[in-house]
């Protein structure tokens, strides 16, 4: 396994550490951490800093800027979900992570060329986190050990004053989007799937989920807060996500939650199966015969990491504002030693954004796809010694500029009519197209 790197703040210099490989990190300790805290005066999570992460999961709501200490390379999220804190006083609530974490789609050479400032797998620290329990409100910044708790408490104390006198931010004029023409698009995704149905047909493959991109230009550069609450308001349901790079962001709605581990238990979702709102998606064999494939790699891939697995016979219906989509969620109590780290390295990539079996899907995808998915159908979320929850990077778009583009994939299986895939992609891209304001 490669090797990565642990970088510290201190005294304002950045300082590197070689990290140990994934296979050494098995048996070290994580990171410590010193945190300082303080019930926000106002409920906000707008930063004294543009943020780099913004998270809208269930009842959590997030922000987190600047950067305390970043882990990169494979052992990242291992160390993470080892890390250990220090506060002078207890912290009322759960500290959610506190590490964001960051992996792609797979380990290939780099992202690509649609990924240029961003980097992963990754799991890093910010210095300063607003965050939203129930109904209180957090601030809390976080420095290494090495830097002590000092250094934690005078960082909350500036980034609150900061706050403080900072002017609430003016409201964004609405956005307006324009998907770019491309009338090679539809053919050659028509190809691609036919391609895919002729693996299928050969015993090749069970199952196959491609992706397409689709470029889209705006009438200006988003604020992470005004696109998160557009999405947060169309899908209230979903995890909204917000990740700064270097001269890009990364963002999306995600209808699908890999992991969360949580006093030894570990809660997935399995999501395949789509219809347009309001069909019969309980009595169609194909979207069933795809989500039970999900279901079973999900509970073979699990097995070896828990004592029990529970699971529902018979899927749900997930309605979005866009689509249906069968869902079952599987749970598990963990074998003693097993966290999110072996959970991830387990489950990702699903069946559900690669195929059956995987091996052959990630092949087939590689060989044919012709697409740098980076970090789309990869992991966002957070991580640490207490609760970890790791979502799967869907319905997402890299954003760059007044431009953006946006993923969404299909799962192919024997049966699948390609055009119909085709205007499956074209509903779940709505997700991002309506938030981004297309049709303005």
């Amino acid at each position: 396994m490669e090797s990565g790197e642990l970088r510290q703040r201190d005294s304002g210099m950045t300082r590197a550490w070689q990290q140990p490989s994934e296979s050494a990190s098995r048996s070290l300790a994580g990171p410590e951490l010193c945190v300082a805290w303080a019930e926000a005066p106002v409920p906000t999570l707008e930063l004294a800093a543009p943020p780099a992460f913004v998270l809208r999961s269930g009842a959590l709501d997030l922000s987190a800027s600047g950067e305390a200490l970043r882990l990169s390379g494979e052992g990242a999220l291992r160390l993470a979900a080892r890390a250990r804190v220090t506060f002078r006083r207890p912290l009322p609530v759960a500290l959610p992570g506190p590490f964001v974490a960051v992996l792609p789609f797979s380990g290939g050479a780099g992202l690509g060329t649609s990924w240029q400032g961003f980097t992963a797998p990754t799991a890093v620290a910010p210095e300063l986190m607003m965050f939203r329990d129930g109904a209180r409100w957090f601030a809390v910044s976080f420095a290494p050990a090495a830097a002590g708790l000092q250094r934690a408490e005078a960082s909350l104390e500036a980034a609150l004053a900061r706050m403080a006198s900072r002017a609430p931010l003016a409201e964004a004029p609405a956005l307006a989007a324009a998907p770019q023409d491309d009338p090679t698009a539809r053919p050659r995704w028509v190809a691609l799937v036919e391609r895919a149905l002729l693996s299928i047909a050969r015993g090749d493959l069970q199952k196959v989920v491609l992706a397409r991109a689709l470029d889209v230009g705006l009438s200006a550069p988003p604020s992470p807060q005004q696109l998160c609450a557009a999405l947060a308001r169309r899908f209230p349901t979903c995890r909204t996500f917000w990740l700064q790079g270097q001269g890009a962001a990364f963002a999306g709605a995600s209808p699908e939650t890999l992991a969360v581990v949580e006093h030894g238990r570990v809660r997935c979702d399995a999501l395949a199966g789509t219809a347009a709102p309001g069909g019969p998606l309980l009595g169609l064999d194909k979207e069933l015969r795809e989500h039970r494939a999900v279901v079973d790699d999900l509970r073979a891939s699990l097995a070896p990491l828990a004592d029990s697995i529970d699971a529902a016979q018979v899927p749900k219906v997930l309605s979005l504002a866009n689509v249906d989509h069968l869902h079952t969620e599987v749970s598990a109590r963990l074998r003693p030693g097993a966290d999110i780290a072996d959970v991830a390295e387990a489950l990702h990539p699903t069946s559900a954004v690669a195929g059956t079996p995987r091996p052959a899907a990630l092949r087939f995808i590689a060989e044919h796809e012709g697409l740098d998915r980076g970090l789309y159908a990869g992991l966002v979320g957070l991580v640490g010694p207490g609760r970890s929850e790791l979502h799967v990077a869907l319905r997402s778009a890299v954003l760059r500029g007044a431009s953006a583009r946006l993923f969404v994939g299909a799962g192919i299986v024997a049966g699948s009519d390609p055009l119909a895939e085709w205007e499956e992609t074209q509903l779940k891209a709505q997700a991002l197209l309506g938030a981004l304001g297309a049709g303005r």
